[in-house]
């Protein structure tokens, strides 16, 4: 279904089906694991952290050979260190713990095809990128704030702070996957598609020990400056892509010149 949320019926539907119902197990599980262990098992934020990290070091290293992309630094922020923020940091009513999940997911699955059909080449790809930066920063704003407030107020900011920041996710995925392919030379899609994954589970390794470094040992300046992290990372892109000489469009016929 071209203007629809779904593909068109067939093995496309199910694939997709199949993939949100593990990204739905996946989010449940990090936002469960990571209070279950402060909370429950007693440990710290900092062993959780090592701990998860060995773990999906073990999973990427034994994944390799099938493909497995693990999951980004960004997604983790929802998954792991809100929760911990909320529960140790804030006066927001637990319930909103797992609001914030469902709500994300929701988000995804509702957008991610109407933003994504505006990433239309490398250029908007660069733009999409841009934009996620900023909006990481501004939903990490908003949660950084909430441990201040009061319980109603903070689990306003921290809602909206999650709908910033799934924007922010949905615009990056975008631009990551036009990127991914335009990047890349014709001949060797499958190379530069395996280091691409690689390199997203090895941000999925460092992420739980480096977000409860950031946002929750520090507090709100950690959030404050893992945002600043993604808008540089972001700004970055259409240099990069200009870089590889993709973002102006030349005649078919005349070779993309690339600045030496």
């Amino acid at each position: 279904m071209e203007r629809g949320i779904l593909v068109e019926r067939g093995p496309r539907r199910t694939l997709a089906l199949a993939s949100g119902v593990n990204m739905l197990g996946s989010s449940v599980f990090m936002v469960s694991a990571a209070l279950f262990y402060t909370r429950v098992v007693g440990l710290s934020v900092a062993q959780v952290g090592i701990g998860l990290g060995i773990g999906g070091l073990v999973g990427l290293l034994s994944g390799v050979p099938v493909g497995r992309v693990a999951m980004s630094l960004q997604g983790d922020v929802v998954l792991f260190a809100l929760p911990l923020w909320i529960v140790g940091h804030t006066h927001v009513p637990r319930f909103v713990v797992g609001a914030t999940g469902l709500m994300s997911t929701v988000l995804v699955v509702a957008l991610q095809v109407r933003i994504g059909r505006h990433v239309t080449d490398s250029a908007s790809a660069a733009r999409a990128w841009r934009r996620s930066g900023w909006a990481f920063l501004a939903g990490m704003a908003l949660m950084a704030v909430t441990g201040a407030l009061p319980g109603g107020p903070a689990a306003v900011l921290v809602l909206a702070g999650v709908g910033v920041h799934t924007l922010g996710e949905i615009l990056q995925a975008a631009g990551s996957f036009e990127l991914r392919y335009a990047l890349a030379p014709a001949h060797a899609q499958g190379q530069y598609s395996g280091v691409f994954g690689f390199g997203g589970g090895i941000a999925g390794v460092a992420a739980p020990a480096l977000l409860g470094w950031l946002c929750i040992s520090w507090g709100a300046p950690g959030w404050f400056l893992l945002g600043a992290v993604f808008v540089l990372t972001g700004s970055a892109v259409p240099w990069v892509v200009r870089r590889a000489g993709l973002e102006s469009l030349a005649p078919a016929d005349q070779p993309v010149l690339k600045t030496v």
